[in-house]
């Protein structure tokens, strides 16, 4: 199928005038001022903007025994219309997505259900002789959570020498033992430091080869 998408074009340039986006079978094959061969569709957005898909690398579908939060089809279609065509989901459900079987039924209900194009980060196993196996799954890293680095330590270690995209929650296993009234004591609990800090103390666990750092909030770091 043919189909042309009209308006002010924008990409990672900027903005680029006024034109088209020629797609056939889903695929993009021409930028121009105007439709090109014999379209089946064509849809004029006048002064709209027309951009490249955005990119979501942390969302929470759930999906699973959570599903009745959100699932895979909920998720996504919020997703979608927002502009955003490809969503990493994280793996935190229940069961947690640190074993071969539960990332296989994720990737299956992805598959079944996502309106758009997914990855999925697996979780620190309880096991280090299953971080190889979850790592030679299609995974788009491992998400690592402040109480990892403390219950599951050798696999952390093992995930880290896999050379896999590594996603750090920035917080640091006590830190999830400390409770907090208020808003203010919550920001004396959990500081600007805890950032750096548990940067470090991940770096003890072997080689930052990868690592991206979620939820940060303190500008110098």
């Amino acid at each position: 199928m043919e189909a042309s998408v009209c308006g002010r074009l924008v990409d990672p340039r900027g903005f680029l005038g006024e034109g088209c986006v020629n797609v056939e079978d889903g695929v993009i094959k021409s930028i121009g001022k105007s439709p090109s061969g014999d379209q089946v569709y064509s849809f004029y957005a006048e002064n709209v903007f027309v951009t490249p898909g955005l990119i979501d690398l942390h969302v929470h579908l759930r999906g699973l025994d959570l599903s009745y939060k959100e699932d895979e089809e909920s998720g996504t279609k919020a997703a979608l219309s927002s502009g955003i065509t490809l969503v990493v989901d994280m793996p935190n459900t229940r069961p947690r997505l640190a074993t071969p079987e539960a990332l296989r039924l994720k990737l299956e209900a992805l598959r079944e259900r996502s309106y758009v194009d997914y990855g999925v980060y697996a979780g620190i196993p309880d096991s280090e002789a299953l971080v190889d196996k979850l790592a030679s799954m299609p995974i788009a890293g491992f998400k690592i959570y402040p109480e990892d680095m403390d219950l599951r330590a050798s696999s952390v270690s093992r995930a880290l020498s896999t050379g896999a995209l590594v996603v750090l929650h920035p917080e640091l296993p006590e830190a999830e033992r400390v409770g907090w009234g208020e808003n203010a004591e919550r920001g004396e609990a959990r500081g600007c430091w805890l950032e750096g800090a548990s940067v470090h103390l991940l770096s003890t666990y072997g080689p930052l080869k990868r690592l991206h750092v979620t939820h940060v909030s303190c500008p110098a770091r």
